[in-house]
């Protein structure tokens, strides 16, 4: 059972495609194509064919529609007059219902600075069942051309991404300024009266690395700290969401507590980027309120699961290198961070509490290697933390609801 977490993935645009960095890494090799023409004219840069679309994931080897040539591409056709009419062939969107069968149903999630694929993204993520909070990127500087906006650009389209997103029930929108080097002090201020306006909720980026610290203190001289960059724009409130915080210190965190900031701890990308390991005991210890995150693809697991497991190796290595001083989580920690922690912020309960709508999972572990003796029920649990993968979720129940059955 598991009440389920925020996680985090984010776009990056390679040339006039864009994809979803989950489908970059070694286990998922799926990648999100499209077109500009498939967005639609209204887009300023579909000219260009330089907008991205977030609709569907081909699979591995597939060429997009904008690379196939016509007569190769399959599909049905309709008569319209004397002209056939080809017709696209319906693709299942696979990122969301990948995250309903990993049991990834509440979640927040950067999608890229452009509009039109952020809200093609809510939409089948919202037609898939998932609940949670997609932000449309804010960036407009120290970004490549590809993935910059101008300020007065950047504020226009939000406003038309806001504007659109009234349509949508369980996936809802929340302010995603990058981080503070992307950032102009005029958009940052800018977006924290809209948050304020709107009672918009915000996430981004906090201490990730000692480069990115002491590039903030370069870009905003008047900040003591990094956090002080948000601050100052309003965006440091309740309920915002900072990924990262490895190197957050003691008063950093005491800010973070006191304005009810959550931190979503991504051990992966921390580590396969060589950011360093972010202090959770610590976090935990003084009160701070901790989540888990896959920072796709600076990170690699998708699954639950997987990340729990990284962010209890992640502790270990914390533990030796404090000399024992920070202790390592436990199964029941992990799983605690990995689940109900996120689940808190939805404003659900940690587990099950009468009267709540159960949000579940079904697991068989019937092919998980054979004991040598009996497992209790707490031992069968901690193997299926560590061993379980996609095939294993048998069901999935989310607001008492069950949205996936095999």
């Amino acid at each position: 059972p598991t009440a389920l977490p925020a996680i985090y993935l984010e776009t990056v645009v390679r040339g006039r495609y864009s994809f979803m960095k989950p489908f970059f890494t070694s286990s998922m090799k799926e990648a999100v194509y499209g077109s500009a023409q498939r967005i639609g004219s209204a887009n300023a840069m579909a000219s260009d064919e330089r907008a991205p679309m977030i609709r569907s994931l081909w699979k591995p080897g597939e060429r997009s529609s904008a690379e196939r040539k016509p007569e190769s591409m399959p599909c049905t056709e309709e008569r319209s007059g004397t002209k056939a009419v080809p017709k696209v062939p319906t693709r299942k969107p696979r990122l969301s219902m990948a995250c309903l069968r990993l049991a990834r149903r509440d979640f927040f999630m950067f999608s890229s600075l452009h509009t039109d694929a952020t809200l093609i993204l809510m939409e089948e993520l919202e037609k898939a069942g998932v609940t949670g909070y997609v932000g449309k990127v804010n960036m407009d500087r120290n970004g490549s051309p590809e993935l910059q906006e101008t300020t007065e650009q950047s504020k226009r389209e939000t406003l038309r991404w806001l504007d659109a997103c009234g349509r949508f029930q369980t996936v809802k929108p929340i302010l995603t300024p990058r981080f503070t080097p992307s950032c102009t002090d005029e958009l940052m201020s800018w977006l924290g009266k809209l948050a304020a306006e709107r009672g918009l909720y915000v996430q981004s980026h906090l201490s990730e690395n000692k480069g990115e610290i002491a590039w903030v203190r370069e870009l905003c001289p008047d900040c003591a700290q990094y956090w002080e960059s948000y601050d100052r724009a309003g965006l440091w409130k309740d309920h915002t969401v900072m990924a990262h915080c490895v190197h957050s210190d003691e008063r950093e965190r005491e800010a973070m507590r006191e304005h009810g900031v959550v931190t979503a701890h991504c051990a992966g990308s921390n580590i396969n980027i060589c950011s360093g390991v972010a202090p959770v005991r610590t976090l935990l210890r003084e009160g701070n309120l901790v989540t888990l995150g896959s920072d796709i693809a600076g990170g690699a697991l998708l699954a639950m699961n997987k990340v729990i497991t990284m962010s209890i190796r992640a502790s270990k290595f914390r533990h030796m290198q404090t000399d024992g001083k920070d202790e390592f989580l436990t199964v029941e920690e992990g799983y605690y961070l990995g689940s109900s922690a996120g689940h808190e912020y939805f404003g659900g309960h940690g587990g099950f509490v009468p009267g709540d709508y159960i949000h579940a999972i079904v697991v068989d572990d019937s092919d998980f290697t054979e004991a040598a003796h009996p497992l209790s029920v707490r031992e069968r649990f901690e193997r299926a933390i560590y061993m379980m993968h996609r095939h294993n979720i048998v069901s999935v129940w989310s607001e008492g609801k069950n949205v996936v059955r095999r």
